[in-house]
This record gives structure tokens, sequence and C-alpha cells, in this order.
């Protein structure tokens, strides 16, 4: 893969039937279809980091801008895809389904992309979620993690965030970083049963 492709080729890796890890991280590939990583089905572990995947520019005239973005079944038949990095992109909008297909995902970093409002089901179909990474976008509510039940840590600074809910009832948590966001106060019992009930060692916060 060079420095200079924006697209990678549908079934680009079709070949490669028993890839685990396949990094494409420090390029500039602005558009992942549905079928780029369609027959790695054993796939890992994904490496999309620090490239322009929704990045935005205009025309020749200026008038129109184009949004590249992830197709939202990209992923559809990564189901052992352990580790997922889409940080340091441009991605302002993932659609629900994007992550369905991968069920075996442990960890994800989203960091320093522009993603404003996440969808009650982003991580609906991810019941092995242990660590999210989504700091430095421009998130104002804490996504929902109500399945997934096995989440540790969740890093959720830098952002836009006004208040807490959906981190109740999380009973392996452990470490969530909330500094540098709006709050303008932390209400009552917010992360009461989390905390108290599962002994949650490290919260993080700033007002």
């Amino acid at each position: 893969m060079t420095h200079y492709d924006s697209l990678i080729i549908n079934l680009a890796f079709s070949k490669m039937a028993d890839l685990r890890t396949l990094k494409l991280n420090n390029n500039k590939i602005q558009y992942v279809t549905k079928k780029t990583f369609q027959l790695n089905v054993n796939l890992e572990e994904i490496d999309l980091s620090y490239n322009k995947i929704g990045w935005m520019d205009s025309s020749d005239r200026g008038a129109i801008r184009n949004l590249k973005l992830i197709h939202r079944q990209a992923f559809e038949n990564n189901a052992n895809v352990k580790k997922l990095h889409l940080n340091n992109n441009y991605i302002n909008d993932l659609k629900p389904e994007t992550f369905n297909g991968m069920t075996s995902l442990v960890e994800i970093n989203l960091d320093h992309n522009a993603i404003e409002e996440i969808d009650a089901d982003l991580f609906a179909n991810n019941p092995n979620l242990k660590f999210v990474f989504m700091r430095y976008n421009g998130i104002t509510s804490v996504p929902s993690f109500d399945a997934n039940k096995e989440l540790k840590i969740a890093y959720l600074s830098h952002n836009a965030i006004t208040s807490l809910s959906g981190l109740n009832n999380l009973e392996h948590l452990k470490r969530i970083d909330l500094g540098d966001n709006d709050f303008g106060e932390i209400k009552n019992n917010a992360l009461v049963s989390t905390y108290e009930s599962y002994n949650m060692s490290h919260i993080i916060y700033s007002i």
C-alpha cells in the first residue's frame, strides 16, 4: 500500500485468506468500502489509524462537498476481529450497524476524530468489548454500554459531554476518564451502582 492511495480496491486482500493482522495506518485512505475486507474472515486486528477517513473536501468549483466514510457493512464478515484502530481520522458519522459483524471485538480506538453523536445501538452487537477509546472528539453524551457487560476501561476525555448515563451496572468497569468535558455538575447516584457495587478503581473528571 502506497502513501498516495485514497481508496482500497474492493477485495484487495481476497487471496490472503489466512491474514490475521492488517496494518494500513499512516496512509491517505479516505474510503472503506463494503467489500474491502469481505473475504478476510480470519482477521483479528485491523489498523486504519492516521488516515483521512471521513475527510471533507470541495469540488473544483467549491460548490459540492463530499464525505468519505466507512461503509455501514464494511466489517460485517469480520467476526474474529478483536482490535480495531480508527483513531486519528476525520470520522464524524458512524451508522448504528457499522460494527455489528464484529462479535469478538475487544478493543476499539476512535480517538482524535470529529464524532459528535453516538447512536445508542453502535456497540449493541459487541458483547466482548472491554476497552473503548473515544478521546478528542465532540461527543455530547456518554455512549450506551448496556450490551457491553465486559467493559473494563472507557476513555472519553476531551469531548463535550454534559451529563452521565449509560454507565450503570457494568460489573467489570475499572477505569473511566471523563476529564476535559462540559459537565456543569455530576448528579447524585450517577455512577452509584457501578462504583459502589463493583469496586471501580478510577473515575477521572473535571468541572
